[in-house]
């Protein structure tokens, strides 16, 4: 009997993706070559064969392959080599809710050199978004291996943490973008204090390696890989990814918010008091200093009016709980444009509203920034407003 019975079959995965599916299946049951290594020598080709074989562990693996193998079959005859990135792509999956996904880049057919052709310098939105996927799986894929296991730290200020492995990790995005985008410029949180910043560049990776890097020091599991792209001083693509929950929010300029490739949008509630009332609420208080107290004063005002506040630890996380309906607004008075810089793609893509503390735009802000679903963001507003008025007067 040849059928190996801890295969799946392709049936039963549903009838859409039949035909790669049953590629799939004959290609592990023959142990037929693939690709490549049909002029490779005989242990490459084994060594892709095994390569192959190990993904069909289960009916979604089983997918995933034959969704590569549809790609890849009609250049069985390219030149060694040549379909190697496709190979790693696989293994390389995309980050979708414990879905296992074959990755597809823009363009990985050989040209007539038998090169798979890259990016092109100005790619668009969406293999943009793309890219900062694939960046950021990879870094959180290095952030959970060393959560509980930070390296040393250095304290920047009070409350204020380098890590060891947070530098690992901005290593492993930085490295995925520069491999694609080698002319673009990146901004990342942990360069070194006298590096230029090429913060006029026409195209901008702004990079927060691990947003919540108190919690990642302590080894509570609430941080989040941050990755915006600007171009031309507009930001249009952002992707915030949890590696704890496997969960990634993105959005394009002008286009839908995502989580897990589903749309998301904030809450939509009444206007009134009451509302305020029972409103969910997510703050991040500044290390020291003046604006700290004034911070503390607002979270007490807070505190006695709406039904709930947490002090969250990752701007970039709770902007984008808001995005998603989970929470109903967000405020900070000390933040940093890595912080917030691709959740302010996805908050108004997902219909939410974001501003500085007083009201005007957030791309101006002093670090200060308020965001909510439109009913809630006035009634936010209205209370740090107050505090701050009170404090001016004072003073």
């Amino acid at each position: 009997m040849d059928d190996d019975p801890r295969l799946a079959r392709p049936a039963a995965l549903g009838g859409e993706r039949r035909p790669g599916l049953e590629l799939a299946h004959e290609v592990v049951r023959r142990g037929r070559g693939v690709g490549a290594s049909r002029r490779d020598h005989a242990r490459d080709a084994r060594e892709r064969l095994r390569a192959l074989a190990k993904l069909l562990r289960d009916d979604e693996d089983l997918e995933a392959l034959g969704q590569l193998l549809e790609r890849i079959e009609p250049y069985a005859y390219a030149q060694p080599g040549a379909l190697d990135d496709s190979l790693e792509s696989a293994k390389d999956r995309e980050p979708c809710g414990g879905q296992l996904v074959a990755r597809v880049r823009a363009d990985d057919r050989p040209d007539e050199r038998g090169r798979r052709h890259g990016y092109p310098p100005a790619m668009d939105d969406a293999a943009a978004l793309e890219l900062a996927k694939r960046a950021a799986f990879r870094g959180g894929r290095v952030a959970l291996a060393k959560l509980g296991d930070p390296g040393y730290l250095t304290w920047k200020g009070q409350r204020d943490v380098v890590t060891g492995a947070t530098l690992e990790v901005q290593q492993a995005i930085v490295s995925v973008l520069q491999n694609e985008c080698p002319d673009d410029a990146i901004l990342v949180e942990e360069g070194p204090e006298d590096e230029p910043l090429a913060v006029d560049a026409e195209r901008l990776w702004i990079v927060d390696p691990i947003c919540g890097t108190l919690s990642f020091a302590q080894g509570i599991p609430f941080f989040a890989v941050s990755i915006a792209l600007r171009v031309e001083g507009v930001l249009r693509v952002g992707v915030v990814y949890d590696p704890i929950r496997d969960e990634t929010f993105a959005a394009t300029l002008g286009a839908p918010a995502t989580l897990n490739n589903r749309p998301i949008t904030v809450l939509n509630t009444a206007l009134g008091p009451e509302f305020w009332e029972q409103a969910w609420v997510a703050t991040d208080l500044p290390p020291s200093g003046p604006r700290r107290e004034i911070a503390l004063r607002i979270f007490g005002v807070f505190a006695r009016e709406v039904l709930q506040q947490y002090v969250w630890g990752s701007p970039a996380l709770a902007l984008c709980y808001v995005a998603a309906g989970r929470i109903h607004a967000y405020w900070t008075l000390d933040a940093k444009p890595w912080d917030v810089a691709a959740a302010c793609v996805i908050l108004p893509s997902a219909g939410g509203l974001i501003t500085d503390a007083d009201g005007g735009s957030w791309l101006h802000s002093d670090g200060s920034y308020v965001a909510a679903n439109p009913a809630s963001h006035q009634w936010a507003l209205r209370g740090i407003k107050g505090v701050q008025e009170h404090e001016r007067a004072r003073n």
